[in-house]
């Protein structure tokens, strides 16, 4: 292959393709976005084991959602604090081991999973509310609406 040919095809590998997309979105984010929410979702997305998380707003309100497919209630743990939510899950697996001295042995697996979404306002922990239904987990986060001070002349 001549050297123009090389240049005409581009070596791309998709996996490294794929980092730097990830990295060139990191930090061409808006502000106000939130640089640690940016640096967890795109450390997240990369590491194999997590969990997907979708974040909306309103005016009034933070809406979070995430994907937790054959994970039950009890094992999901929501720590909420003034300007941030973490979701941590914890998974079993158990294992059963046949031995051809007919016997057998189970094995059991913990892995925990934690993602924390920061919020760039102050949030009213009393009034939020979780649901999980059908493996989405779905969180209302009212936001605490701070006083308006009006600038005299």
């Amino acid at each position: 292959m001549s050297d123009s040919e090389k240049r005409k095809k581009p070596f791309r590998h998709e996996g490294v393709y794929d980092f730097f997309n990830k990295m060139d979105r990191l930090f061409a984010d808006k502000p106000a976005k939130g640089m640690l929410q940016s640096m967890n979702e795109f450390f997240g997305s990369v590491s194999s084991g997590s969990f997907p998380v979708d974040v909306s707003e309103t005016e009034s309100d933070y809406f979070i959602s995430a994907s937790l497919p054959g994970i039950r209630r009890k094992n999901i743990d929501i720590e909420i604090l003034p300007q941030a939510v973490t979701i941590r899950i914890l998974r079993d697996k158990q294992q059963t081991v046949a031995n051809k001295d007919f016997y057998s042995t189970r094995k059991k697996k913990s892995t925990s999973l934690t993602r924390t979404i920061s919020l760039s306002k102050p949030i009213d922990e009393q009034k939020v509310t979780a649901h999980h239904r059908d493996g989405i987990l779905r969180l209302t986060i009212p936001k605490i609406k701070g006083k308006t001070i009006i600038v005299d002349d």
